[in-house]
């Protein structure tokens, strides 16, 4: 799997990908971050780069320690409290609030878990959950 990610981001279109040492992961993880605001930025004038980035980052997190680390952290917690705020998960991952937000957002794109908007947070599900 880890080498899957980092042959994909060496054929990236996302140019800081392809300088990516293999194994990298702290490294690959910062990289993508930085990206994400950029290909965010753009997202309404190219959707495409947008799914591009999201599928490259949905590879990554499977491999990357620090996301395993906490969904594994948070699931017992929404498991107890099912539709919990997001920032009130952010104690239990024992991370900065920027790693916590990645977490979670990739958490629910790979299925992980179910985050549902209200207002201006999230309130956060088991996937199996209604």
């Amino acid at each position: 799997m880890q080498a899957n990610f980092f042959q994909a981001a060496r054929h990236s279109p996302f140019d800081p990908l392809t300088y990516l040492r293999e194994g990298d992961i702290d490294g690959a993880r910062q990289v993508m971050q930085r990206l994400a605001y950029l290909v965010h930025e753009d997202r309404d004038t190219h959707p495409e780069q947008v799914a591009e980035f999201t599928r490259l980052m949905c590879m990554f997190v499977e491999i990357d320690p620090l996301f395993k680390a906490g969904v594994q952290a948070v699931l017992p917690v929404i498991a107890k409290s099912p539709g919990i705020r997001q920032t009130e998960l952010y104690p239990a991952m024992n991370l900065d609030v920027e790693l916590c937000r990645y977490v979670l957002y990739f958490a629910h794109e790979t299925g992980h878990i179910r985050r549902v908007k209200k207002g201006n947070t999230y309130q956060v599900y088991l996937p199996q959950a209604a």
